[in-house]
């Protein structure tokens, strides 16, 4: 099968992620965008002003590990990041392990990822048989 971290695996996930969670009171998910960048110093990051999911294929090992971002960005994609993320470090003095956000993704993500692998594999399959990639 083709190389497994890629764009394609990416949009399949959200896709689950989409289905699996709905779409975001504080953010529009007709203009989320999932964009590769080898430059980002972490898996992932959702940027809440440019309405966007932006990964680094080089730092992820596995599918599993790659869609479990992809869950854990989308996760900040349906929190209210914009109004409360700052102020948790600001105001309250947290980090980012105590961060009640990035629990919370980080917990979605450790959940769900098995699940959500299977399924993108799954889809990766029937799009390789339609293509004759098989």
């Amino acid at each position: 099968m083709a190389k497994l971290i890629s764009r394609k695996s990416a949009l399949l996930a959200l896709d689950w992620c989409i289905e699996k969670y709905g779409p975001s009171r504080f953010a529009d998910l007709d203009t989320l965008k999932i964009r590769l960048d080898s430059s980002v110093d972490y898996l992932g990051e959702y940027d809440e002003i440019e309405n966007l999911i932006s990964l680094n294929p080089k730092l992820h090992r596995s599918l599993k590990h790659w869609v479990s971002t992809v869950i854990h960005e989308y996760t900040h994609f349906k929190q209210p990041v914009f109004e409360k993320y700052d102020e948790y470090f600001d105001k309250y003095g947290r980090n980012y392990e105590n961060h009640p956000y990035e629990i919370t993704a980080n917990n979605r993500s450790n959940r769900h990822a098995e699940e959500a692998q299977r399924w993108v594999l799954q889809q990766l399959r029937e799009l390789n048989k339609k293509s004759g990639k098989l």
